[in-house]
């Protein structure tokens, strides 16, 4: 079990002026579980409380999540649920060239829930793969999203050189964030509705190490869908 505190104060002054002071709680606890098993809970709270030239924003949020991971046989597995509140007391974004589209809400709420789960299962000696899913659901917003990954991994060590090792990985991912409040409501917005941002990524990387080097291929490609552009005309 651990229990740590973190604050963080700044002030400049300059041509501009910046003040900035955040708080942070986060406690953990891990517990063996019978039959291999482990539970691992996690609390954290920020406070935060900054005045910058162009905005202000003071609010709090916690955080909680709870891992649970083991295996079964020759699979390993983690699953995870997680959710976040967050509280924002004031925040005030300035458009310094146009005045009339400056920004001010108070006493604004967003929660979302999250749970995921993943298995590594060894297919055959040298080749492993691992398949996960993660759904993320925006509560004030009632907008969910659901993430897939997949893995497969092959190791290959040369017969008589068992310092010698090939590595072939094939690795396709996705991940989504919602839109924040500034980005609902901010400039050209006006509480305009979002979906979630999402990007997948596909990657095929080969990889050879001994003792002295390491040698690494990778071919690596990008995609995003409904992009978040904020305070420009919409996604």
């Amino acid at each position: 079990t651990s229990l740590s505190y973190q604050i963080f104060d700044r002030d400049f002054e300059g041509n501009t002026l910046l003040r900035e002071r955040q708080q942070s709680i986060d406690a953990r606890h891990h517990a063996d579980l019978p039959a291999d098993w482990y539970a691992d809970v996690d609390v954290a709270m920020l406070l935060t409380d900054v005045d910058m030239p162009r905005g202000a924003f003071e609010g709090d949020m916690i955080r909680s999540e709870i891992d649970l991971g083991g295996a079964m046989g020759a699979t390993d597995y983690l699953f995870t649920i997680g959710a976040t509140r967050a509280e924002i007391d004031m925040a005030e974004l300035i458009a310094t060239e146009r005045p009339l589209d400056s920004v001010v809400f108070t006493d604004e709420t967003w929660e979302q829930l999250s749970a995921s789960g993943q298995g590594q299962f060894q297919l055959l000696e040298s080749l492993t793969a691992t398949v996960g899913a993660r759904i993320d659901y925006r509560i004030d917003l009632e907008e969910d999203s659901i993430t897939p990954r997949a893995a497969l991994v092959w190791r290959s060590r040369q017969q008589g050189h068992s310092s010698r090792q090939h590595l072939l990985k094939a690795q396709y991912s996705a991940g989504s964030r919602a839109p924040t409040f500034f980005e609902l409501f901010g400039l050209n917005q006006s509480g305009s509705h979002l979906e979630f941002e999402r990007v997948a990524t596909t990657e095929a990387s080969y990889v050879y190490r001994d003792l002295r080097r390491t040698a690494r291929l990778t071919l690596f490609d990008m995609n995003g869908d409904d992009m978040i552009f904020p305070f420009g005309n919409g996604i």
